[in-house]
């Protein structure tokens, strides 16, 4: 396999294993972290859209392109609808972040062996179908649910990661395979 692709796998498999495993524990930990926020913390999905935003605005910038500064000025008014969308369940706004992520880990894992486009395509419907894992992982908890929405955010997530890494130029342009 060689340390490129073990590294790219390891984190992807890791990374899915992290998502996988805070299923259970999750609403516990969010019920406590609410406690000791008094309730702040459902601005943690806010914050981190708009940490990755800032980073991913200043990284494009440096480069001096123009067009990815126009096409993330289009990107930012989606994800500022989806995060008031969900305002009324502040967990679910993670979601943008925790399967934008996902799609990014699986494309640089993917694009080692594939061209660009099937990279894309490959990464978004291996990482749509764990997100139905982890609704199917939901539903067979107690007190947790399956819910169709959440699953069709956990796609909206993952398009809109990457999308992002294709407008910030971080993965799949075939440049950067180290």
């Amino acid at each position: 396999l060689g340390p490129v692709r073990s590294q790219a796998w390891g984190l992807a498999v890791g990374y899915i294993a992290f998502v996988y495993c805070t299923i259970p524990l999750l609403p516990e930990v969010w019920a406590a972290l609410v406690g000791y926020t008094d309730g702040s913390i459902r601005y943690l999905g806010i914050a981190l859209v708009a940490l990755a935003g800032c980073g991913f605005a200043v990284s494009v910038w440096r480069r001096g392109r123009w067009w990815p500064l126009v096409a993330l000025a289009g990107i930012a008014p989606v994800y500022g609808y989806l995060l008031h969308v969900y305002s009324r369940f502040p967990a679910e706004r993670l979601h943008l972040v925790e399967y934008g992520l996902m799609g990014y880990v699986l494309l640089r894992a993917l694009r080692l062996d594939l061209g660009r486009a099937w990279a894309y395509l490959a990464s978004f419907v291996l990482a749509v179908l764990i997100g139905i894992g982890d609704e199917c992982i939901q539903w067979a908890l107690p007190q947790r649910f399956f819910e169709v929405k959440d699953i069709q955010l956990n796609a909206q997530s993952v398009a809109l990661g990457l999308l992002l890494a294709r407008v910030v130029g971080g993965a799949g342009d075939g440049d950067d395979r180290a």
